[in-house]
């Protein structure tokens, strides 16, 4: 048989090198010309990989994205403790205040859990209250930079306020001097001084500042330096506040720090939390490393109350007390207030959840909830109203004579296509208010326009609910084109972005096992059945990421809902609240039944401070006094988690062992933090991390349109996928050796990476956009796609995650509907995998390829003879799947290429009942932007064609010069016999 093989390779190259023209094998080019010769084994290299999974953001059939359901906002942080003390958490100012933005008072009566690892495990030592006065965030904060001081022969400081800034409010400022050894003199006796009503309209201000960097010294300054004195201030004509102080006489002196203060002096108290609960034992005293979550709910904010003067004017800052949809705060306008009125136990609104709107209006005031939830067909953020009809619903009942009505403003406020106001007669009880209304004209350009609920007193109103959404669907369910997608995509598991990066305002337990809509903190209002409920009607597997800020108390509440049965007839809602819950809600079966597997992933990428607080940093163990790393850190609270779900009398009756699977985010660019992470959670089913093609992840600039921009787009397999998948696997078997017996690798998000403007601090134009967008969206980077996921699958990993099924620009699947709705290249060639692929991933063999050498750029290596086409092939009963992928671009690196490569392969069987080619081919630019260009052929080959040798060609599906260019081809050999005709090859 080697015989026979040397024979048919030898000529092999004899016909290829007839083809391409290549006679001396060291002519230029001659090396991406050659031939690819492949021999498929028997041999299994992974075993049963699944389809793929992808990522999903909020998601659902509506037009009002976040707090409709009038639920209070849930602030939660995460604190670590500086000092020890027996009732008192002492914190970094930064932390406290969330970077002088809270004030004084704000987190009185918050819970606090206080977490602690001792003897390499985690516990909850204690559980409380912030007393009432007991939320303290006062003190001087500095006013200019921390690494410069104002040059010191100079003794003027300008001070502007910024337009955002509190008008009318008293500030506090003080001055020290600083030695060149970094000792700071005593305060300047405070200046004192009213802000202007009209605020930003100062230049910017043009102080003397110098770098300052603290000196080393053998010994502490030679002499004090004395404190700055009669420090004044004048306010100018222009709104600049003027500061002035007599010079500090010292030989030492390094320059001046200014200081700010909402507070005068005497009411600084520091920053610290002060707990109502008394200590059982000196366990319970705070220990400093410890990790602190604290949590609050505001039911009725006042920025005048609750926000520094610094941002009393910043709209984002609100997010931490408004509920979206209220633009106002309810104590600053004469005749018109709000609060969250807690629902009677009987009351008749569907799904209520803990609280509604109460607004109360004077005569003749007005107050709208309001959104800007729609625009035209030149942009892709908003929604597109399509001409189909629309939902308005709404509970409300009135105490009072006034008048409500639903409209549309801008564009569908206009002749001809305006759409009527909807007036809705609001009685005394509660009901549900409904209108409908459907636009006659599809809105182009960009200009976004909103909806609006608009109250006019004299009344108190009381609302709940307030829904927009396309009528032909119930509310959040999944469009029909959205569910057909999923369906026919394949993919094996959903991975629930929405419930995550929600930052301190985010929710709790309580909420996200309420229906859709009722919770305040996650993307579109999305909660846990709402999105159980819809995996299950697309057939998909659950991957629930839930921030890790839950108590344990939490954690066991998720468990019953999830997982306790509830029988009426012998549970109650007392024995069973959170069973009782889901029965409720018309799910009686336990929802862990409804699935083979939840995947289960605590927050994300816990190790990047883009999604702070809930990322880990080191901790010390309090009694080994041993150093954690982060990614330790991360492991430890993972088996924390584990740990308080397993301790459920519901895990092991539902064999949650087995269903249940513990995801870890590792740090694709930190080996560091991801070994750590596992290595400290032995019990974790995966360790997954990010593996984009481009863009900001990998620290590459926007792709260029052009040959350049695509053949790297196809070489990133070469240079990043498979190298970083090889050391993870490697990796692994070192994991495995020292304990995670159970451990395997995936990925968490994959696919086209992006560069976006302002993340990062890049900068991106409108020309380098376009041209990422058609360069990520193209044959090549569906081709590259497909290829980085099959080679990480064949070194080992076993789960895989596109980033992200949804439509638009940029991270996205599919097209805007008013754009076609089409599949972009990389989404259509991972379902074709899904769909007719999946099953034991076989050991290939390259004989010949055509190759060229890859420089280093970003984060990518140097690879030489870097192999331009690949093959893999997988096996599932009596079905051989083989694909041929295609690196290369015509003319690039190398000028007069054609970009084909003649193809052979040598099968590991000669017979077969059938033969199906799916092929993605075209110019390799072709993309799915605006319409669908690139899509897949299915041809049924004549099985008469197929033999142990087996060639592209026309006869089988390509033409005589073999694989056209970044083209994806597969092959599906049906009714193969397993025993007849099948070439036995050695074990390796």
């Amino acid at each position: 048989m080697a015989d026979q093989t040397k024979g048919w390779l030898a000529g092999v190259f004899t016909i290829a090198s007839l083809l391409t023209g290549s006679v001396h094998a060291d002519q230029p080019g001659d090396a991406i010309r050659k031939p690819a010769v492949f021999r498929v084994t028997t041999d299994v290299v992974n075993q049963n990989v699944l389809p793929f999974t992808a990522t999903i953001n909020g998601f659902g059939n509506s037009l009002i994205n976040e707090g409709a359901g009038f639920e209070p906002v849930v602030f939660r942080d995460k604190l670590i403790a500086l000092e020890d003390s027996p009732n008192r958490i002492i914190a970094d100012p930064v932390a406290i205040s969330r970077y002088d933005t809270l004030r004084e008072g704000f987190l009185d009566q918050a819970t606090v859990q206080i977490y602690r690892i001792e003897n390499g495990r985690f516990r909850m030592v204690r559980e409380d209250r912030v007393k009432t006065g007991g939320s303290h965030a006062s003190g001087w904060i500095r006013a200019i930079d921390d690494s410069q001081v104002v040059a010191p022969g100079t003794t003027r400081f300008s001070f502007s306020w910024a337009s955002w800034n509190r008008p009318r409010a008293k500030y506090y400022f003080t001055v020290r001097a600083i030695d060149k050894y970094g000792s700071l003199s005593p305060a300047a006796p405070a200046f004192e001084i009213d802000s202007p009503e009209k605020l930003g309209a100062a230049p910017a201000a043009q102080n003397v500042l110098v770098a300052f960097k603290p000196a080393k010294a053998l010994f502490s300054s030679p002499k004090p330096t004395p404190a700055p004195r009669a420090l004044k201030g004048k306010l100018g004509s222009n709104g600049a506040l003027t500061l002035e102080w007599n010079p500090v006489d010292s030989p030492d002196l390094a320059g001046y720090i200014v200081y700010r203060s909402d507070y005068p002096p005497h009411q600084h108290s520091g920053y610290y939390l002060q707990l109502t609960g008394t200590p059982a034992s000196a366990v319970q005293h705070i220990k400093a490393g410890d990790m602190v979550i604290v949590s609050k709910k505001n039911y009725s904010p006042s920025r005048n109350r609750d926000l520094s003067n610094r941002v009393w004017g910043v709209g984002p800052e609100y997010s931490n007390l408004l509920p979206k949809l209220l633009n106002t705060f309810p104590d600053e306008t004469p005749g018109k207030g709000w609060s969250l009125a807690p629902h009677a136990a009987n009351t008749p609104v569907e799904e209520p959840g803990e609280t509604c709107l109460k607004l109360q209006l004077a005569s003749g005031t007005k107050e709208s909830l309001t959104i800007y939830n729609h625009s035209g067909t030149g942009q892709f953020w908003y929604d597109v109203l399509e001409k189909k009809p629309y939902t308005v619903e709404v509970w409300m009942r009135q105490e009072g004579s006034g008048t409500v009505q639903f409209k549309l403003t801008g564009f569908y406020d206009t002749v001809p296509q305006k759409i009527k106001p909807m007036v809705f007669n609001v009685g005394h009880d509660w009901k549900k208010y409904v209108a409908h209304f459907t636009p006659t004209v599809t809105q182009g350009g960009s200009t976004p326009n909103r909806m609006e609920l608009e109250f006019t007193g004299p009344a108190t109103f009381y609302v709940d609910n307030f829904r927009v959404y396309r009528a032909d669907t119930a509310y959040l369910d999944l469009l029909p084109h959205e569910l057909e997608a999923i369906k026919s995509s394949g993919i094996s598991a959903l991975r629930t972005h929405g419930l995550i990066k929600t930052g301190t305002r985010t929710y709790d337990m309580e909420q996200l096992t309420n229906s859709g809509g009722v919770i305040s903190g996650t993307g579109k209002s999305n909660t846990l059945p709402q999105t159980l409920m819809m995996m299950r009607k697309a057939g998909v597997q659950p991957w629930l990421q839930i921030e890790f800020h839950m108590s344990p108390q939490e954690w066991l509440a998720f468990i019953e809902y999830m997982a306790a049965p509830f029988n009426p007839k012998v549970d109650t809602p007392a024995s069973k609240p959170w069973a009782y819950k889901r029965y409720s809600q018309g799910q009686a079966k336990p929802w862990t039944e409804e699935f083979d597997h939840i995947y289960f992933e605590l927050s994300n990428e816990t190790w990047n401070g883009l999604f702070a607080p809930w990322t880990f940093s080191a901790m010390t163990d309090a009694a080994s006094k041993k150093i954690y790393s982060p990614g330790q850190v991360y492991g430890l609270f993972q088996e924390h988690v584990r740990a308080i779900m397993r301790s459920s009398p519901y895990w092991l009756p539902a064999a949650l062992d087995r269903k249940f699977v513990f995801m870890l985010g590792g740090w694709a660019g930190n080996m560091g933090y991801s070994h750590d992470a596992a290595s400290a959670s032995p019990s974790s089913n995966f360790l997954t991390i990010a593996a984009y093609n481009g863009g900001w992840d990998e620290a590459e600039d926007p792709p260029k349109l052009g040959a350049t921009g695509l053949f790297n787009t196809l070489a990133q397999v070469n240079q990043l996928a498979i190298p970083v998948a090889e050391l993870y696997a490697k990796e692994l078997l070192d994991l495995k050796a020292k304990g995670a017996g159970k451990l395997h690798l995936g990925t968490y998000e994959a696919g086209p990476g992006y560069v976006l403007n302002g993340l990062n601090n890049a900068r991106v134009t409108e020309e380098q956009a376009n041209a990422q967008e058609q360069v990520m969206k193209s044959l090549a980077a569906g081709t590259a796609t497909l290829d980085s996921f099959l080679a990480r699958a064949y070194r080992g990993f076993d789960v895989q995650n596109f980033f992200t099924f949804d439509s638009g620009m940029l991270w996205k699947s599919h097209a805007k509907w008013y754009h076609g709705g089409q599949a972009y290249p990389s989404w259509k060639l991972l379902a074709l995998f899904n769909n007719e692929a999946s099953g034991d991933m076989l050991r290939t063999e390259t004989l010949s390829v055509p190759s060229t050498d890859l420089k280093a750029f970003s984060r990518r290596q140097t690879i030489k003879d870097a192999p331009l086409a690949a093959v893999y092939a997988t096996h599932k009963g009596d079905r051989y799947s083989l694909f041929m992928l295609s690196r290369k671009v015509p003319d690039y690196p190398v000028g007069d290429d054609d970009g084909y490569t003649p193809v052979n392969v040598e099968l590991p069987f000669s017979e077969a009942k059938s033969v199906t080619l799916y092929r993605m081919t075209g110019t390799p630019q072709a993309n799915n932007l605006l319409s669908d260009n690139v899509r897949i052929e299915k041809l049924e080959i004549p099985p008469s064609k197929l033999g142990r040798r087996f060639s592209l060609n026309a006869e089988t599906g390509a033409d005589e010069r073999g694989l056209p260019p970044a083209s994806t081809f597969l092959y599906v050999f049906d009714g193969v016999n397993a025993i007849k005709g099948t070439i036995q090859s050695p074990k390796k």
